[in-house]
């Protein structure tokens, strides 16, 4: 099929004209002559893929696990080979949970690129001050609020170290992630974790002036171009000396799943169908997007003392593109279209952890929390003991504090998003 015009983005006029939206002011595109008629049957044209709420919670789930029993314990010992090479592949699968951040960069860039052509497609052009308008008020309250109670309470509550003012700041603007780059060591705060919204609200600023004003094959070009230039910028870095985290909170470092998102929804738009995948063939690559990322942490053990530098530092690129490639693979086994999804449910399309998903985001921002309290609780048990309760602890605590911000805090910002939506992207509107 042909695409709209990629320059068709929404021209305002008057006094209610914003930075954003007078950006794209000067590309303007004429409308449709049937806009007005795809405009009034949106609510009838929703996009929504439930099994990938499904696959937001086991991302969640992976870094949930990840920041639980990411480390092998002092506590463990000295034992025979055997074990230690059991124990050691154990910890290197919870290790290789930090991917699930990016399935969540994927995620988030195939959602919205979607949704940005779907709406062009539909109405003859995007609104990019409403789908910053959008954004804002999905990520902004929970963000803010939490921000807040991390700068003001975090320290007297949960006995660390809080959010001082010289993160605080860069946090505030969507910076926090580059400021870690400037830092030896990770703070001692809850907070730590909002360095990927800081990358995914400055793909969010960018993304719909770029969808905008250049051509598919332009961005398809650009997206290659920027997965290249990553790994070739994490190889100068660790050459350079740069450590783990600071390669991690590096936005350039960090674009390539956010583009991988993108050429995945540029394939399926262009084609207008996702390719159904035999049963068989799927658990095959979910199998081998996740044993691709523990098999490049256990291979290079990647936190091990010791390792010789030059093979940590190429240790550090072959799990970015294990994390990369391993998260294309899952991704495109669990996506279905809507006629095999009603067909062929899948594990992904359960609906308990259908809804898990739809409330990711408060479980994200919160399991750090979760984990800090829990850990309170079992100090004086044997690990082997301890481990397995603090997770079960930390999640309860997680999901009800994400269920209770849900509800109380999300939604009724999350009802405004309908004076500004274009695409109906969830069941029941």
């Amino acid at each position: 099929m042909r695409f709209l015009p990629s320059r068709a983005c929404e021209r305002t006029t008057g006094q209610a004209s914003t930075i954003a939206t007078a950006a794209v002011g000067s590309l303007p595109a004429k409308r449709a002559p049937s806009a007005e008629l795809a405009t009034a049957s949106l609510a009838s044209k929703k996009f929504y893929h439930p099994e990938l709420d499904g696959l937001r919670f086991f991302a969640f789930f992976a870094v949930f696990v990840f920041h639980q029993w990411g480390h092998r314990p002092h506590a463990i010992g000295p034992v025979s080979p055997g074990m230690d090479r059991l124990i050691d592949w154990t910890f290197s699968t919870f290790i290789a949970g930090q991917a699930g951040v990016d399935l969540f960069f994927l995620l988030s860039a195939y959602l919205i690129t979607r949704l940005l052509v779907q709406e062009q497609r539909q109405t003859g052009r995007v609104s990019v001050k409403s789908f910053y308008i959008r954004r804002l008020l999905r990520i902004w309250p929970l963000y803010y609020a939490f921000l807040a109670w991390s700068v003001l309470f975090e320290s007297s509550m949960l006995g660390n170290a809080g959010l001082g003012a010289d993160l605080a700041i860069p946090f505030a603007v969507f910076l926090g992630n580059w400021k870690f780059t400037q830092l030896s060591a990770l703070p001692n705060t809850s907070a730590v974790i909002l360095w990927t919204v800081s990358i995914e609200e400055q793909f969010y600023l960018i993304w719909p002036l770029l969808f905008c004003w250049l051509s598919r094959s332009t961005l398809v070009k650009l997206c290659w171009g920027l997965i290249g230039s990553s790994f070739l910028l994490r190889v100068v870095m660790t050459q350079a000396g740069a450590i783990d985290f600071h390669l991690r909170s590096n936005t350039l470092t960090q674009i390539a799943p956010l583009c991988v998102g993108i050429l995945f929804a540029l394939r399926h738009e262009s084609t207008q169908r996702i390719t159904p995948l035999n049963p068989l063939l799927k658990k095959c690559m979910i199998l081998l997007g996740m044993l691709l990322v523990v098999l490049s942490v256990f291979a290079f053990d990647l936190h091990a003392e010791g390792m010789d530098a030059d093979l940590k530092k190429f240790a550090n690129v072959f799990f970015y593109l294990s994390t990369t490639v391993g998260s294309a693979l899952v991704f495109r086994a669990a996506v279905q279209s809507p006629a095999e999804a009603s067909q062929r449910p899948t594990l992904f399309s359960n609906p308990v952890l259908v809804y898990l998903g739809r409330v990711s985001y408060g479980l994200y921002v919160f399991h750090m929390v979760g984990n800090y309290i829990s850990k309170w609780y079992f100090l004086e048990r044997p690990w082997y003991v301890a481990a397995p309760l603090q997770l079960l602890l930390a999640l309860a605590i997680t999901t009800a504090l994400a269920v209770i911000s849900y509800y109380l805090l999300e939604k009724p910002f999350l009802k405004l998003k309908v004076h500004f939506t274009k695409v109906e992207s969830r069941p029941g509107g």
